[in-house]
């Protein structure tokens, strides 16, 4: 008996772990179920009591986008998050060695970890698995593309460094429920994200810092911040930005060579100013408005079109005296000129003369309340009149269903359960137009005395009307009306939550171009179809910084103007005038449009800045009638001009959409012309098809496309090709199927690498289409390419050889026209010999005709010097004093005043600007306002110093006039 015993005990033995070999077994020995709630609806703990522990681990595989118009940070990480489940345990020996399994992630509890900066959903799919352990512990691991915010410091773009946070913590639960832990230390976390890093773009990754903020008390939270820092690659930005107005800075210096005479120079210059502020335009389409400081770049790109200004009014200035000295003189300087010319003429008949000349707080459900904090204002697109705010929400509400006795649960007074097992009011915004986009709160937290309570991060996408009167020194208001959306007033009552504007403060992430103002409350009840509701209405308040608009945009205007006032300088007499002034205009017209993309056509008012671009506008264009105006008239008995016929504009091809790999598709595109200078800046484009076109003849710049290998020319009507078609020593293909040739340049031998060819359809000559032959398969139109290349070369060698005599000949003749040449030379030589001789005897008996009359003069002059010498003191009395030389003068003071006026009203200007706008408080309006005001205290003190100065001025003024007006009568 004891025997059968112990055989029934190793069957038992033996049969019990095969039975027990699946998953599934250890599933059933658990009990873990889709319908158990013990796993997935409450925290994993058997002693609420005890918090769990849940590891983390963050690795970086990608910086996918840092964008910093809007300040979004884009990286790809990897997380692992480990935690222990007291529920679950097992013996892997009674289970074929079964130690861990993997599971459904919906079927068990998961921590409620969310990131503070995170403003979108996740775009990456989560993980559908994860992984439990026979001791418990639950890991499940996710790649995840994290859309979120950044404050970005761009001072030194694009030379920049940035640190961007990830800040991961629990939605709901406090320390005393969930404790964080770093798997990794900062060294480990950077040294596995550099080995991990697979795509980085336009930045390097540098380090990630691990930071784990405890909390201090239970009721607390504990965080853990990953800081992730990269530095931007600037090579890109040096040679497509920095080195071409650097470029356009010296090209702008080296336009000093050109001579002032022409109005090529003043074209040149423009042009490049033009050039740099196209630049600086783009550079506005990268930097935020956000900066509390002028990015380098930007200091950097006014400091050049301010030295490009100065050059370009002293270019006008230089022409301006040029052509007041170049001016007519007048009737007695021009006798007393031609006079003297004209005696030197007859002393001297040999000499010539010449001159060289820039938290909010929200809603309260029946007894219960809602609470929201304003973290980034994300941005207001003006033009869409659209408000996209990041709001964190806290809403409460009571539950007179839920009720229990902490003293009777070990006194357990919250717990966390899935939001969708509980009603939750159906609160909407009325200014909303989009979904939510930022993730959803997995838990909420209900108490023991029936409190309900959910929070929830918001990315909110709303109207707002939005008022652009003062735009860029504007402030805006934005509301957000919480109600329910289908409950009235006596089934919901909305109630706000205590709190001040000062929290919303605290918990701003980024502001963007706006910086946060304040927020207030208002509760009120509507009656909308006869359903009385409650409101609560968030607005808030917030000001736009408008230093990148001055410096980019206002600036560059005003620069534009004073420019066109320094054009009334330049003569109407030329062209240049007026293509300066309507280059300008041309340059404001854009800056309008770049205006008209920001601004709205909604506002009641029509904004300052469109005022004030109107208004220099208009003086512009009324500079601009006037100078053809003037010109017209100056021109007026010239007669019309010439009818200048226009040119059809050319079809133009956007070649970048017709490009795939290496191949440029130009087919069925209707061609008559081969664009070839746009070909030649694809040289990957190493395969090119225009068949199926109209192209009659090929351009000889086509010769110059030596990259391309494959070339196709069929069903055109192409007659001829050019001569110098052996340079494309690349080309391997050639399809000239269904065209109009009949011959082929003796430089077709040249294409040694070519391989195949088709010269099907075309009335070739009999010669080349015996050549030829049929081109009905692959092999046919190889052997086509090898027969005519070895035809062409035949008829290169009759051609070479054709050429040879054909110079022989030429060097024949060359040498009987030399030999005819050296003959009629010698001939001239000898004739031009005797004629120097005849002139140089004709020379010499003037000159003795001159010395005699010089001498008699001579006599005559010392005869009457005694009469000089009395009448002398009587002429000294009586000689009027030169008053032209003066003219110049007066001319060019009344110049250097009529600059002096108007920089001081420059400089008015610019003190009533910062003195008595907004502007006062900026840095660069401080220094000007405090040398205002001591300039006006300082004249207080100094008044009677000042009047006896004015009236030294007044005195020495009307002797000065009264002297010039003596000296001209």
């Amino acid at each position: 008996m004891l025997t059968g015993f112990f055989w029934l005990l190793f069957l038992a033995e033996g049969v019990h772990p095969q039975n027990n070999c699946s998953y599934q077994e250890v599933l059933d020995h658990l009990k873990i179920t889709k319908s158990n709630e013990l796993y997935y609806m409450t925290r994993p703990v058997k002693n609420y009591k005890r918090p769990t522990l849940v590891s983390l681990e963050v690795l970086l595989y990608a910086i996918l986008d840092v964008v910093e118009k809007e300040q979004k940070f884009i990286p790809y990480v990897w997380t692992v998050i480990r935690w222990h489940n007291e529920h679950i345990s097992w013996d892997p020996n009674h289970f074929c060695g079964i130690n861990n399994l993997s599971l459904p992630a919906e079927i068990l509890w998961k921590p409620d970890l969310t990131i503070e900066e995170m403003t979108e959903k996740d775009k990456a799919p989560p993980s559908p698995y994860l992984t439990i352990n026979n001791m418990g512990y639950v890991e499940i691991q996710n790649d995840q593309v994290l859309v979120s915010t950044c404050r970005m410091h761009i001072y030194k773009f694009p030379f920049d460094a940035q640190s961007c946070n990830l800040s991961f913590k629990s939605v709901i639960h406090t320390a005393k429920d969930i404790r964080l832990l770093a798997s990794d230390n900062s060294s480990e976390a950077t040294e596995w994200s550099r080995e991990l890093m697979r795509t980085q773009y336009e930045w390097l990754f540098i380090n990630m810092i691990v930071t784990t903020e405890n909390a201090t008390d239970l009721e607390g939270q504990d965080v853990i911040v990953y800081t992730i820092t990269m530095k931007r690659r600037p090579l890109l930005y040096i040679v497509n930005f920095l080195l071409p107005v650097l470029f356009f800075l010296c090209l702008d210096l080296s336009s000093f060579l050109i001579s002032d005479k022409g109005g090529e120079k003043l074209s040149f210059k423009v042009t490049v100013l033009l050039a740099v502020t196209v630049l600086q335009l783009i550079l506005n389409e990268i930097l935020p408005s956000s900066s509390n400081r002028i990015p380098l770049i930007a200091v950097y790109c006014i400091g050049n079109f301010a030295l490009m200004l100065l050059s370009l009014l002293e270019t006008i200035l230089v022409m301006h005296l040029l052509e007041r000295d170049n001016s007519p003189p007048s009737d007695s300087n021009r006798d007393q000129t031609l006079g003297d010319e004209k005696e030197g003429h007859s002393i001297f008949p040999n000499f010539q003369g010449g001159v060289t000349n820039w938290s909010q707080c929200l809603p309260d459900m029946s007894a219960g309340e809602t609470m929201s904090e304003l973290l980034p204002v994300a941005r207001q697109i003006e033009i869409a009149q659209t408000f996209v705010p990041y709001v964190w929400i806290d809403m409460r509400w009571q539950n007179q269903y839920i009720r229990w006795d902490p003293d009777d649960f070990c006194g357990i007074e919250t717990v966390s359960l899935p939001t969708d097992v509980l009603w939750k009011p159906d609160l909407t915004i009325e200014e909303m137009t989009e979904k939510d986009k930022a993730p959803p709160s997995p838990h909420l937290i209900i108490h023991s005395d029936g409190l309900v309570r959910v929070q929830n991060d918001h990315m909110l996408v709303s109207t707002c009307r939005i008022q652009i009167h003062k735009f860029p020194f504007d402030h805006q208001t934005c509301n957000l009306s919480f109600k329910s959306v289908v409950h009235s007033v006596k089934e919901i009552q909305l109630v706000h939550s205590p709190c001040s504007s000062k929290t919303s403060d605290m918990t701003m992430r980024s502001q963007y171009e706006w910086l946060f103002v304040s927020m207030t409350v208002t509760n009120k009840t509507v009656d909308m179809f006869d359903l009385k509701q409650d409101m609560l209405i968030y607005t808030i308040t917030m000001k736009r910084q408008s230093l990148l608009y001055i410096v980019n945009f206002l600036l560059p205007i005003l620069f534009l103007l004073s420019l066109d006032i320094a054009s009334f300088f330049i003569s109407e007499r030329e062209g240049e005038k007026l293509g300066f002034k309507v280059t300008v205009l041309l340059a404001v017209t854009v800056m309008q449009l770049l205006l008209n993309e920001i601004l709205p056509s909604s506002s009641d008012q029509i904004p300052l800045i469109v005022v004030y671009c109107i208004g220099i506008f208009g003086l512009m264009m009324l500079s601009l009638l006037e100078t053809i105006l003037v010109m017209y008239l100056m021109e007026k008995d010239d007669g019309p001009p010439e009818d200048v016929k226009m040119s059809k504009n050319s079809k133009v091809l956007n070649l970048k959409d017709k490009i795939n790999d290496n191949e440029m598709d130009l087919s069925l595109c209707n061609l008559s012309e081969v664009p070839v200078k746009e070909l030649a800046s694809f040289t990957k484009a190493t395969v090119l098809d225009l068949s199926c076109n109209n192209i009659a003849s090929l351009p000889p710049e086509f010769c110059n496309l030596t990259h391309l290998v494959k070339v196709d020319l069929s069903k055109n009507q192409l007659t001829c090709l050019p001569d110098d078609l052996g340079n494309l020593t690349s080309l391997q293909h050639l399809d000239l199927y269904n065209n109009k040739l009949t011959l082929l340049p003796v430089s077709f031998s040249q294409l040694r690498n070519l391989r195949w060819l088709d010269l099907k359809d075309n009335p070739l000559e009999p010669n080349l289409a015996k050549a030829a032959g049929d081109c009905l398969d692959e092999k046919q139109c190889k052997q086509c390419a090898s027969r005519v290349l070895q035809h062409m070369r035949v008829i290169q060698e009759e051609a070479d050889r054709a050429r040879e005599k054909r110079l022989l000949r030429e060097k024949e003749i060359e040498r009987k026209k030399e030999a005819k040449q050296r003959e009629r030379e010698a001939r001239e030589k000898e004739a031009r010999k005797r004629e120097k001789a005849e002139e140089k005897e004709k020379r010499r008996k003037e000159y003795n005709a001159q010395m005699e009359a010089l001498a008699a003069r001579e006599q005559q002059k010392k005869k009457s010097e005694e009469k000089k010498k009395k009448k002398a003191q009587a002429a000294a009395g009586k000689k009027a004093p030169a008053e032209s030389p003066l003219k110049p003068r007066r001319s060019f003071l009344r110049l250097v005043f009529r600059l002096l006026l108007l920089l001081l009203l420059g400089l008015a200007g610019v003190a009533a600007v910062c003195h008595l706008t907004d502007m006062k408080k900026e840095a660069m309006c401080v220094p000007v306002t405090v040398a205002v005001d001591n300039g006006l205290l300082w004249a207080g003190q100094q008044q009677d110093a000042l009047r006896r100065l004015v009236q030294s001025l007044s005195a020495a003024l009307r002797d000065f006039l009264e002297s010039s007006q003596a000296s001209k009568n």
